[in-house]
């Protein structure tokens, strides 16, 4: 700076400290600006790198949950259609309860396969064992009922039922009436049993068919007549506890499928818990990372206008004086 022939030193040194103190005053301000933008512009990348994160995290817990729904979904089909073939004993249940199966297990290992799934491994591989022994269990009861007979033709009930005729006709047709009377008891224990499952109803039949034999053996008729009556009559007796056992035998297979989907809804209503109590606390989080973002951004807004505001009016000051100079 060229030096005013019309200023003494001293006022030119003041003036030179003025121009320093305005533009030190400048440089500050400036400083201060760069600095603040480049903390509002770090601020603003981690902000939204937190809330992105927040985000994604609804939507893991989103499809998570869609998913587990699904695999619920489906189980409940797959125990609908069971009871379904136990009722009716049609063997379109048995396909459906497959195909439901198989879209559950599918489903189970898709979720398995989500990286965000990754700590609900223990729980998706129980709840994938459970369907897996389901299935096979289900197969299990589907062979013993076949084999029962799932019709009044085929198996352990067609052969009793076609017993059980023959023996009516054969009896029916000597007009006696008093067997007639026993066999017909035999036969309505038999469909007691058939409809209730109830082991007194063996012990019914048992005691007609005892009944039976005895009024037979008071009848004068031929031996060989005799021993023909007994041995179709014996022959649908034998055939109705040959069912009979089976039947028994089958039932606490048939109640293991309840005791293996009560463990299935078990560790599935754990994990929609889980999962419900998950979604709320990253919601909050959500919205408490946003909230305290918001907060920060003002804060620095608020430093970066008050810095400049100060520098600012220091700037003006130094300016103002050296106008007055």
């Amino acid at each position: 700076m060229s030096k005013n022939p019309n200023l003494t030193q001293g006022q030119a040194e003041e003036l030179s400290d003025l121009v320093f103190r305005v533009a030190r005053s400048a440089t500050f301000m400036v400083t201060v600006t760069i600095v603040g933008l480049l903390v509002l512009a770090t601020s603003l990348y981690i902000g939204n790198y937190i809330i992105e994160n927040d985000l994604q995290e609804q939507k893991d817990n989103q499809y998570i949950g869609d998913a587990h729904m699904e695999i619920l979904s489906h189980s409940l089909q797959m125990r609908r259609s069971e009871k379904d073939f136990l009722l009716r004993k049609d063997r379109k249940f048995i396909e459906r309860y497959n195909d439901l199966a198989i879209k559950a297990l599918v489903a189970l290992r898709e979720l398995r396969d989500y990286p965000a799934a990754k700590p609900m491994h223990k729980s998706l591989n129980l709840l994938h064992t459970n369907i897996q022994r389901h299935m096979q269990q289900f197969n299990l009861v589907t062979l013993g009922l076949t084999h029962l007979g799932l019709d009044e033709k085929s198996g352990l009930r067609g052969t009793m039922l076609a017993s059980a005729a023959e023996a009516e006709r054969t009896v029916n047709k000597k007009c006696f009436t008093k067997l007639y009377l026993r066999l017909l008891m035999m036969r309505r224990h038999e469909k007691n049993f058939v409809i209730r499952q109830n082991s007194k109803y063996v012990g019914e039949v048992a005691k007609n068919y005892r009944e039976f034999e005895g009024i037979l053996n008071t009848k004068k008729l031929k031996p060989a007549d005799k021993d023909h009556i007994f041995e179709i009559v014996t022959n649908y007796y034998y055939n109705f506890n040959k069912f009979a056992d089976s039947t028994r035998k089958l039932q606490p297979a048939i109640k293991k499928l309840t005791t293996i989907y009560h463990d299935f809804s078990l560790v599935m209503n754990h994990n929609l818990d889980f999962l419900a109590h998950k979604s709320v606390s990253s919601r909050l989080q959500a919205i408490n990372d946003f909230s305290n973002f918001k907060t920060f951004i003002s804060l620095i807004l608020l430093a970066i206008a008050l810095g400049a505001g100060i520098l600012g009016i220091l700037l003006v000051r130094y300016c103002a004086q050296f106008t007055r100079k």
